[in-house]
Order: structure tokens, then C-alpha cells, then sequence
């Protein structure tokens, strides 16, 4: 593949505690529930490009006909 966005972003495993005086760890096991920030992810980027397309503010490549049609179809498959 030629074009191939995407984010890395950093989570930290804990929080501080209410005043902010301790860190809380979060349990060895824990990581990311991953396949729900992926659909939330990708509901919230197409919500987004979907806006940007109606307002007239997003820029789409020549070759694509239907930008509409095409986020349908990027919302009805699993993103990882």
C-alpha cells in the first residue's frame, strides 16, 4: 500500500488519584479493549468527513465518484 494513514497515540496504564498526589496503576492485564476504540474511532472520523463533505471544506480525489457511497462502505467493515 502506497497511502496509509493512521495515529499511534499513548495511553498511560493508571491516573492520578483525586488530588493528585499518587499515581493509581491499573492492573498488569489491562490494555486496550481494542476492536471498541476501532469502531469508535472509525464512527467519530467518518462522522467528521461526512460534516467537512457537506459544508463543501473537504478536498476528495478525482477518482472517487461517490464520497458518500464510499464511507458507507468504510463504516460497514472492521478497522483495526
Amino acid at each position: 500500500m502506497m497511502y496509509h494513514p493512521h495515529i499511534h497515540i499513548v495511553v498511560p496504564a493508571g491516573c492520578l488519584s483525586v488530588d493528585c498526589t499518587e499515581w493509581i496503576s491499573s492492573s498488569p492485564s489491562f490494555f486496550l479493549p481494542v476492536e471498541k476504540i476501532s469502531a469508535d474511532f472509525r464512527e467519530k472520523l467518518l462522522f467528521c468527513l461526512s460534516k467537512e463533505l457537506k459544508k463543501g471544506s473537504l478536498n476528495i480525489p478525482n477518482d472517487i465518484d461517490d464520497a458518500e457511497k464510499l464511507f458507507e462502505k468504510l463504516n460497514s467493515i472492521p478497522w483495526v
